[in-house]
């Protein structure tokens, strides 16, 4: 067996291990921590600003990358994609990027809203 195999085994017994309740628990708990992050993410998106750095979404700053980045604000290239993958994994940035999606409509869906009340 090698080293990943004996790893694999041990973790898989830990896992197996852990009481049920507290799996529920943990579970739960990172469900309301995401829920208020993307919380957070979406009252301050409709506002324009980045939940990540606190600077404006149209804002672009070398020396601070961030994800919001991707939403392609003045200045900035694709040689900067380096940058930007030092910082945040694949999955975070791909993550990050459903949340654009998903706020851009509610954020469209609530300005819609407002203009239907005049």
């Amino acid at each position: 067996m090698d080293a990943f195999e004996l790893y694999c085994k041990r973790f898989n017994e830990y896992l197996n291990s852990l009481p049920i309740e507290k799996i529920r628990m943990e579970s739960e708990k990172g469900l309301k921590q995401n829920e208020e992050e993307f919380q957070d993410f979406r009252e301050k998106f409709a506002r324009g600003f980045c939940s990540y750095c606190g600077l404006s979404l149209l804002s672009f700053v070398k020396s601070k990358p961030c994800p919001h980045w991707l939403l392609k604000p003045k200045g900035f290239r694709k040689r900067f994609f380096p940058i930007l993958y030092s910082i945040k994994s694949f999955h975070e940035l791909e993550a990050y990027l459903r949340w654009v999606a998903n706020s851009e409509i509610l954020v469209r869906n609530m300005a819609h809203d407002k203009l239907s009340e005049i």
